[in-house]
Order: C-alpha cells, then structure tokens, then sequence
C-alpha cells in the first residue's frame, strides 16, 4: 500500500506537474506504514515507528533518512523533474525492504 501511494504521486507529478500536490498526498495521513505503525492511527502502538520497516532499515523515525525528505523539499521548490525522481527514488527505497 506504501508503494502504491508513491506509483500514485509519480504517476501524478509525471502527468500534471506538481499544481495539486499538496501535503496531505505525501504524509503520514495516506501512508499504509503509518498507519500500522503510529500512535496517531494505530492505537496498540507504544512507540512510534518501532517496528517500522523503513525505520529499521535506516534507524531513524518519520522516514527521515529516505527519498521522501528530498520528495519533499523538492516540491516545496517546484523541481518537477527532481519530484519525479524523489519519488521513483522512494518507490525502489519501498521495493528494497520487501526482499
């Protein structure tokens, strides 16, 4: 689900740029993981991001050590191209942890 949020964005960004693309589409509101793994969705949760597999593969929270901080401020700038990437960049990030 995690990975089909960011085929979604990419797919987006690709064909509309990025006018639409707003913080809700690339937060924790519409993230599978999140969702699973957050104290604000999931309420069996002690700790956030602990059993997290984006946050045990890069040992930080909130997905602070992967493409979507780049994703991000990419946006924030209007760097479509760099978006596309970012978000490509995210995609592999997410395939990575499934093997």
């Amino acid at each position: 689900m995690s990975i089909e949020k960011w085929v979604d964005l990419e797919f987006y960004v690709t064909r509309m740029g990025l006018n639409g693309v707003y913080i809700y589409h690339y937060n924790s509101t519409n993230c599978a993981l999140c969702h699973l793994y957050t104290e604000d969705f999931n309420p069996t949760v002690d700790t956030d991001c602990e059993h997290c597999p984006v946050a045990n593969a890069t040992g930080e929270d909130d997905c602070s050590s992967t493409p979507f901080v780049d994703f991000n401020k990419a946006v924030e700038d209007g760097r479509v191209d760099d978006a596309i990437g970012y978000a490509n960049d995210e995609i592999k990030f997410l395939e990575s942890l499934r093997n």
